[in-house]
């Protein structure tokens, strides 16, 4: 048993205590400091700063040199810093070990895996093609197996005991005693294919992948039974690549059969410090090859030093294996070093090699497999790539490519995505021309989702036709591609659909429906409502309208309005346009003249509706001196041939008034602007409507100062009453504007 030494009397550990726990400590602040601030600040003066902590307590773990620790100490921020120990197995597990492989690939962080100490066992069947294996020993789960070293196909009992380390490293129970492997509690099937003295024949090595090959799944007859294979076994040859039919390699030839049923095969990369092109089934292509990593305190950062002994000397903690072969046909690397595991006769022991790194990456495949059912070999070889790591002293690898690091941490339960599609403004609309549209596809990764998706289309309604013209299949990280839809000319009216598929296997199937509108019916608009344009001047022959109209009613926007206009019997003419929020206009209509004013709308895709045409209107003119205008004294004449009826009135006097009697649907008061005139009442049947200013800086003759809508089942009278505004009283009268 490992007992830390007693905490020192100060706050802050003793440089002792660091040296002991590696340079890690653990800063502890005071508790209204922000920890990633501080945290922030330390990795500024060169600590390396692991983790953050803000609920259990204030403060961060990290490694610091004696210098960097001092530095800390002085921070008035800081309460306390204490040595980040090294926890014993024995403490944490209650008596279960994890070697050092199975943390140094981060075994205990894989949710896939689940390693806790209670006994939850991996959906998955291994193969351990090996030496067989010892189905007495309490920490394996071993369902079954098979033997080609003799007739006595039931005697797989492993005799030499390589392959009961095997197996312990790809799947220890997690059951709180012994070790753990990478994947706890996989269902493990022995394939002897060696004998005691760890020899064999040729044909003992077909005769194991035979029976891989053809065991079926119980619950599914065309699926095979074992999901992974674990070969660290080794024979010199090398890769014709096309699967041993060039150079009669018949392994080769079982290898690609057993990866053609779906297996995924791992094999070790021999321990010879040279290539692993040399080696079979190393140099297969079909196979994951794994070289070793020495690793003696199953964590990063090269701290772990030469303890472990072993093929006739010491390796360097996360470094590449002295023994072990290297070369571009290595997949993965683990740790091969003094692995512990366990041992024939319910014991345990230590073992080195690519045999034992090998057993690392067949448990993860089995981690892997195990949520993700019918995952082909090269997408299990794939993930554990992508997922891999490359913290270890690559400047080792012998080949100058450092390999891959296996890392189980982020390998979790199948996880899921959510899909989307970005379409314009007012979605997918075109009308009878046709069209095709390019449609921007997402897809967000959920966590533990790192599988390649699928892309494709699942359905179109009618004519339409639709393809993926970015990327089929996203990989990693990768979430966007692009859809093309075509809309043929000639496509009859309606919303039609077109469904794009997002799959990974049958596992994850998520669907996004795009709607696509065929907008051949033409918008619908509304006749426009004529009235008196206020503060425009008018001729001595025309009065300016103001034309305004509701919104058209349309599947999609309105592009444009057009106003037409119409004299007599005839069909409108266009006179303007307008955008398509634009809903009114101006126009002039001569006096005492007719005129049917109309609208029509065109929409996105172009179509054309019909004229909405309003009544005819037309405009009387009554002077300030007509039927039915009456004032009272104040008012003066004055002749003008700027004023519509010749002249004008004007008054300067407080209250002098002008009434006016009329029918019609509008009024319009017309008078001069300047800068001496001021401002005066409205007053329709009697009641105060609006107080008007005939202000301008410059003089305007024939303005339309004023203008309301009436009721024109009756008639009216308006009123106008001068304010007397100080300093310029005078209001100018010149016409009365009715339109009826």
């Amino acid at each position: 048993e490992v007992v830390p030494p007693d905490p020192a009397p100060a706050d802050v550990a003793t440089p002792a205590e660091v040296a002991e726990a590696d340079g890690h400590v653990i800063v502890v602040l005071d508790p209204n400091v922000d920890p990633f601030a501080a945290a922030s600040r330390a990795r500024q003066i060169g600590a390396d700063v692991e983790r953050t902590f803000d609920t259990a307590l204030q403060g961060y773990a990290a490694t610091v040199s004696p210098e960097e620790l001092a530095t800390l100490a002085a921070d008035p921020r800081v309460d306390a810093i204490v040595p980040d120990a090294t926890i014993p197995a024995s403490e944490a597990l209650a008596g279960q070990s994890i070697p050092n492989g199975i943390r140094r690939v981060y075994g205990p962080l894989s949710g896939a895996a689940a390693i806790d100490g209670s006994d939850q066992r991996v959906d998955a069947d291994v193969a351990i093609y090996d030496t067989g294996i010892d189905p007495t020993h309490s920490e394996l789960n071993v369902v079954g197996g098979y033997n080609c070293t003799s007739s006595d196909r039931a005697n797989w009992i492993d005799e030499q005991g390589h392959g009961t380390h095997v197996a312990g490293t790809v799947g220890a129970i997690d059951n709180g005693s012994g070790v753990v492997g990478v994947a706890p509690g996989a269902r493990l099937w022995a394939v002897r294919i060696l004998d005691a003295k760890g020899e064999g024949r040729l044909s003992w090595w077909i005769c194991g992948l035979e029976w891989i090959s053809g065991k079926a799944d119980p619950a599914d007859a065309s699926r095979p039974l074992i999901e992974a294979v674990n070969m660290s076994v080794t024979l010199w040859g090398s890769d014709d690549h096309n699967c041993g039919q060039t150079n009669d390699d018949v392994l080769h030839q079982a290898i690609c059969r057993v990866t053609q049923r779906g297996i995924t095969v791992v094999a070790a990369a021999a321990n010879d410090s040279a290539s692993a092109t040399h080696r079979i089934p190393a140099a297969y292509d079909e196979v994951i090859t794994v070289s070793a990593l020495a690793d003696s305190d199953g964590k990063p950062g090269g701290l772990g030093g030469n303890r472990c002994w072993s093929w006739g000397g010491y390796d360097q903690d996360d470094t590449f294996a002295d023994f072990s072969n290297y070369g571009y046909d290595v997949d993965l690397m683990a740790p091969g070093k003094c692995i512990y595991s366990t041992m024939r006769g319910q014991s345990y022991g230590y073992s080195s090699g690519t045999s034992m790194a090998a057993p690392h990456v067949t448990g993860a495949a089995a981690l892997y497999l195990a949520s993700r059912p019918g995952a082909s070999p090269s997408e299990v070889r794939w993930a554990l790539q992508y997922l891999g790591n490359r913290n270890w002293k690559t400047s080792t690898d012998p080949d100058g490519s450092p390999d891959i690091l296996l890392d189980v941490s982020r390998l979790g339960p199948l996880g899921s995505f959510s899909p989307g599609v970005t379409l314009p403004s007012g979605g997918l609309v075109t009308n009878e021309m046709g069209t095709t549209f390019a449609v921007p596809y997402t897809a967000r990764r959920g966590t533990n989702f790192i599988e390649p998706i699928w892309l494709g289309i699942a359905s179109t309604d009618g004519p339409l036709s639709a393809s993926i013209t970015g990327a089929t299949t996203l990989w990693g990280a990768a979430s966007a591609s692009t859809v093309r839809i075509v809309v043929p000319p000639g496509t009859r009216a309606g919303t039609y659909e077109v469904v794009v598929r997002g799959a990974y296997r049958n596992l994850r199937v998520r669907d996004v429906r795009i709607p696509v509108v065929v907008e051949n019916e033409p918008p619908i608009a509304a006749a426009p409502v004529a009235a008196f344009a206020a503060g425009v001047q008018a001729t001595l022959t025309e009065a300016p309208l103001l034309l305004s109209w509701k919104a058209a009613t349309d599947q999609s926007p309105i592009a444009r309005y057009q106003v037409g206009e119409r004299a007599g019997g005839l069909s409108p003419q266009a006179v303007a346009t307008t955008g398509g929020t634009t809903r009114s206009a101006t126009r002039r209509i001569p006096f005492a003249t007719s005129r049917a004013y109309a609208v029509r709308a065109v929409d996105a895709p172009g179509n054309v509706g019909d004229w909405a045409t309003a009544p005819a209107v037309q405009v009387a003119v009554t002077s300030e001196v007509g039927t039915g205008v009456t004032r009272s004294a104040g008012w003066t004449s004055f002749r003008s041939a700027t004023a519509i009826g010749g002249r004008f009135r004007y008054a300067g006097t407080t209250g002098a008034w002008m009434r006016f009697t009329f029918r019609g649907s509008a009024v319009a008061i017309v008078g001069r602007k300047a800068s001496n005139r001021g401002s005066f009442e409205v007053r329709i049947d009697g009641v105060r409507i609006a107080t008007v200013s005939a202000y301008s800086r410059i003089l305007l003759s024939r303005m339309v100062l004023y203008q309301r809508a009436v009721d024109p089942a009756r008639s009216h009278t308006v009123e106008i009453r001068v304010l007397g505004t100080r300093g310029r009283p005078r209001v100018d009268v010149d016409a009365f504007l009715v339109l009826r």
